[in-house]
C-alpha cells in the first residue's frame, strides 16, 4: 500500500510541474530519462496496468504489472516500473488498465520535459470522486529520488 501522504508528495509535485513545462519553447524537444513510473490506484479493485514507452515512435519498453486495491482514502493501491528507459531520449510514454479497450491508451508526450530525468506517476480513478478503472492519467513528478540514487551507483 501506498500512504496518502507519499501520493500527496509526488501528486503535488507533479501538478507543479505541470506549470513547469509551459515555459518550454513552441516547437523545442528535449531528451529525457524516465527514472521510475509509480501506479496509484484510487479505485477498490486491483487492476493490471500495462506501460509502453517509446523513443521516436518506436517501442523501447512494455510491461504489465499487478496493482493492488486501494483500501480507502487514507491508503491507495499502488505498482512501480523502475527505470524504463534508462537513457536519455524522446519518450511517449503509454498507459492503460484492462478496464480500457485494447486500443484506448492514455498518452503522454515527454520529449518537452527540461528535467535530465523524471519519475513519473499513472493514476487510476480520483481521490474526489467515483470514477473507475477505466480513467487513467498521466503526470510528471520532479521527486526524482529514485533519478539520484541510480546516479550515485
Amino acid at each position: 500500500m501506498v500512504s496518502r501522504r507519499r501520493v500527496l508528495q509526488t501528486g503535488g509535485a507533479a501538478l507543479l510541474s505541470c506549470v513547469a513545462g509551459c515555459s518550454a519553447l513552441p516547437g523545442s524537444e528535449s531528451s529525457t530519462e524516465i527514472g521510475e513510473v509509480q501506479v496509484v490506484n484510487h479505485v477498490t479493485e486491483p487492476t493490471t496496468v500495462q506501460v509502453l514507452v517509446r523513443d521516436s515512435g518506436d517501442p523501447v519498453y512494455w510491461s504489465a504489472k499487478r496493482v493492488t486495491a486501494a483500501e480507502n482514502d487514507q491508503e491507495v493501491g499502488g505498482a512501480s516500473f523502475e527505470g524504463p528507459a534508462g537513457e536519455s531520449g524522446q519518450y511517449t510514454l503509454h498507459a492503460k488498465t484492462t478496464a480500457q479497450s485494447s486500443d484506448e491508451w492514455t498518452t503522454a508526450d515527454l520529449s518537452s520535459e527540461d528535467a535530465a530525468c523524471s519519475t513519473y506517476m499513472v493514476v487510476i480513478g480520483s481521490h474526489v470522486s467515483d470514477s473507475g478503472l477505466d480513467e487513467v492519467s498521466i503526470m510528471v513528478s520532479h521527486d526524482n529520488s529514485y533519478c539520484e540514487q541510480e546516479a550515485e551507483n
